[in-house]
């Protein structure tokens, strides 16, 4: 097992203003209080960081701004690094690796509906041109394409390759990639709520949004599942999966995540960013009754 790359990884919320800047004061504020609360780990500029919404440009900025302060307080850190266009990656790869950054996440090109040859074929491009670790990503719902169980064998042969998240919420699939992954490639559980049954297989690294507003919550399972105390895992996850259900289903996650960040953390991390649109008052009750109901910490 690779001994860098395990625990639990929060998506980081990207907070901006209503103009769309960035808030990098509430970034680093909130940045604070997870690690007081306790969390090692981080993923900037996921898709729950809106990283689809930045140029080129404004994801170096941010990157420079955020990882080497990450990094000050001890923490491992990841980052979106997906791109249509694999020289794009490339750049980005190497910019960040030159901030500090541990390892990039990056799914296959999206919108191509590239095929699976032309998948492998691009992260071997792309780990031939960059010395920054690449944590592998199957996500069919945002990439278009599903990456079969024999594209990840050939992909688990890149020495680059260091983590592969997975995220089809399917447990089959979970457990392929923990029968078929090296001992230097760590498989991430990448679906809220199908921790457990990841810890269960025998994954250790949680990629979960929800550790944004409520990281103890995950942290007890975590380590509880770890530790092989199944009874108190089985439990905590039951208490709070309306939580962990509620980032998988909700249709707005980022703006989701931001209000009760906002709301319940006292820590404003703004608006999103357009096309995505702030929670209507409707959807923020709906929220509010789940939240209250789980009485997470």
């Amino acid at each position: 097992m690779n001994d860098k790359f395990v625990g639990v990884y929060p998506v980081l919320v990207t907070p901006f203003n209503e103009d769309g800047s960035f808030r990098l004061e509430a970034a680093k504020e909130h940045a604070d209080w997870l690690v007081e609360q306790g969390i090692k780990n981080a993923i900037v500029l996921g898709a729950t960081g809106e990283y689809q919404s930045l140029t080129n440009d404004e994801h170096k900025y941010y990157i420079s701004e955020m990882v080497p302060y990450l990094k000050e307080k001890g923490l491992t850190v990841a980052a979106g690094v997906g791109r249509e266009r694999p020289d794009d990656v490339i750049e980005l790869m190497n910019h960040d690796q030159a901030a500090g950054l541990d390892i990039g996440m990056l799914l296959p090109p999206f919108y191509s509906n590239p095929n699976q040859t032309e998948i492998v074929e691009n992260y071997r491009y792309i780990a031939e041109h960059t010395t920054l670790p690449i944590m592998l990503y199957n996500n069919p719902w945002n990439s278009g394409v599903n990456l079969t169980r024999e594209s990840l064998q050939e992909l688990f042969k890149l020495p680059a390759a260091k983590a592969f998240k997975e995220s089809t919420a399917d447990i089959h699939r979970t457990t392929e990639a923990l029968i078929d992954a090296p001992d230097d490639v760590n498989v991430f559980c990448g679906d809220e709520n199908m921790a457990l049954e990841s810890f269960m297989m025998g994954a250790k690294a949680w990629v979960c949004l929800s550790v944004n507003f409520a990281p103890k919550t995950a942290l007890r399972l975590y380590d509880a599942a770890m530790s092989g105390d199944w009874e108190f895992a089985k439990k905590h996850y039951a208490q709070y999966l309306p939580v962990f259900d509620l980032m998988e289903n909700a249709e707005k996650v980022p703006a989701t995540i931001k209000y009760i960040v906002t709301k319940y953390r006292g820590i404003d991390v703004g608006s999103v960013r357009r096309p995505r649109l702030d929670l209507t008052a409707e959807e923020k009750a709906a929220v509010d009754a789940v939240f209250d109901f789980a009485g997470i910490e």
